[in-house]
């Protein structure tokens, strides 16, 4: 017990300040993961589609070429699950949903740059 506390003490007093500091703003690669999202499709007006939801996992990279223009690009998914689907007024139970795949990619534009805390970007894409 003696030399857990010695050890614990000696630590306090070797200590040596960390100077290191990151940039602010974001970084030349990005790598997202999106563990949960959902997806959802209402009745529509004529009532002949059916009214469900999915839930949703992604991932996205990105990466920065300068300070100011970067591509990304997104893939995620959706699993069809069992559940009741109202399709035409009527409650169909125990349906399984499509299974979907969603991909996109985009040009970035910073305009102030992208070393701030707090980084404004426009994007255009495709889907």
């Amino acid at each position: 017990m003696r030399r857990i506390i010695f050890i614990c003490v000696l630590a306090a007093f070797v200590a040596w300040p960390v100077a290191a500091q990151e940039r602010p703003g974001a970084g030349r690669i990005e790598v997202s993961a999106i563990p949960a999202g959902g997806i959802f499709f209402g009745s529509s007006s004529t009532g002949t589609e059916p009214n469900f939801g999915n839930y949703t996992v992604a991932g996205a990279f990105g990466w920065n070429f300068n300070r100011w223009i970067g591509v990304e690009g997104e893939a995620g998914g959706a699993l069809g699950i069992k559940q009741s689907v109202d399709f035409n007024g009527e409650a169909l139970t125990s349906q399984r949903t499509p299974h979907l795949f969603t991909y996109n990619a985009n040009a970035v534009f910073n305009p102030f740059g992208n070393d701030q805390p707090f980084v404004p970007y426009v994007t255009s894409g495709v889907c």
